[in-house]
């Protein structure tokens, strides 16, 4: 029996098939669907490609499959049969009286009333079902075919056609998505004000690191002149090892740094999911020279990312909300053309 609900993961369960965000991912890849993000208008589209596919998928099943009977909608079909055929008895009954003129009292000019129309002193319907002679009797069904008529149904098995799902979807997200856009644009502001101020920080602790070295460096080589050792291996051992002591500090800053900030993307990344992550600018180390008067030169370069096909909880919440609105807009649909009382 083909899939007629409007869920994508539920569409995708009863074929057999991975429900899960990557599967749905890779599906609408091969869709044509970009950027999928599993959003409720995407899920709507990837259903409506699938279900116009699954047509051509049935015809290649085994005959014994596509022979076997739909208990459910057999038992409605015949139910609605009924149920019509009551209606339209009841009509020609009605014609009946109309034309005979059958008024209230049990007879007109002396002939007596068909029994199976009027009954005592009004008229009465007797159609094999109790439940529907109630409603008739009680004055409920006089205008049982103006209400027909407009669309509504009895015992309805109310289908929603992929235009109006589409505008539910449509409806729905209109609805939710500008509070979630606005929740992940401020975690965005919030992390770029962050890794602003902490390149700032860098680069003035990387001023004063090279300030310093400078400073070190001068002391020791007039420390080194005073002493006649200027052109002498111990003034370069000394001066290696002062290299060596200041591009410890600044690789340990530079590794502090690099997990500082990458660790803040990959907790923003959980939030806000990985298509959301705004990129941040690589960052320039530096190294220590004793060249010339001695100073930094440009060193690793860092970048930062976040991990990578992760949905984040913000997105989740935000399709799981507005699925649940949808379900409200197409319940509220099919209340609409279905009568309060199911026979």
């Amino acid at each position: 029996m083909a899939y007629t609900g409007g869920s994508i993961v539920d569409y995708l369960k009863s074929v057999g098939q991975a429900s899960d965000y990557s599967s749905r991912a890779n599906l609408a890849a091969q869709k044509g669907i970009q950027n999928y993000r599993g959003t409720a208008a995407q899920n709507a589209q990837l259903l409506n490609m699938m279900n116009q596919q699954q047509p051509q998928q049935n015809q290649q099943q085994q005959p014994q499959q596509n022979q076997q009977p739909n208990l459910n909608q057999t038992n409605n079909q015949q139910q609605n049969q009924q149920l019509q055929e009551q209606i339209n008895q009841l009509q020609q009954q009605i014609q009946r009286a109309q034309t005979a003129g059958y008024g209230q009292g049990g007879s007109y000019q002396g002939q007596d009333i068909p029994e199976d129309i009027l009954s005592g002193d009004r008229m009465q319907y007797d159609t094999g079902n109790p439940q529907l002679d109630e409603l008739l009797n009680k004055g409920l069904v006089p205008g049982l075919q103006s209400i027909l008529d407009s669309g509504k149904v009895l015992n309805p098995d109310v289908e929603l056609t992929p235009a109006q799902i589409t505008e539910f979807t449509n409806l729905a997200s209109s609805k939710i998505s500008p509070y979630y856009r606005s929740q992940i644009e401020s975690i965005q502001k919030d992390l770029g004000l962050s890794v602003d101020n902490l390149q700032k920080q860098y680069e003035v602790s990387k001023q004063g690191a090279e300030e310093g070295f400078k400073q070190s460096l001068g002391t020791q080589r007039e420390s080194m002149s005073g002493l006649g050792t200027t052109f002498s291996g111990q003034r370069g051992q000394a001066e290696n090892q002062m290299v060596s002591a200041q591009n410890r500090a600044l690789n340990l800053n530079a590794l502090q740094t690099e997990n500082q900030i990458g660790g803040e993307m990959r907790r923003l990344e959980g939030q806000i999911g990985s298509s959301n992550l705004p990129s941040v600018p690589s960052w320039q180390t530096y190294q220590a020279t004793a060249e010339g008067k001695g100073g930094f030169t440009p060193g690793r370069v860092l970048n930062f990312g976040g991990t990578g096909g992760v949905m984040g909880s913000l997105p989740q919440e935000q399709i799981q909300a507005e699925e649940l609105r949808l379900s409200k807009y197409k319940k509220a649909a099919r209340e609409n053309r279905s009568l309060d009382y199911y026979l």
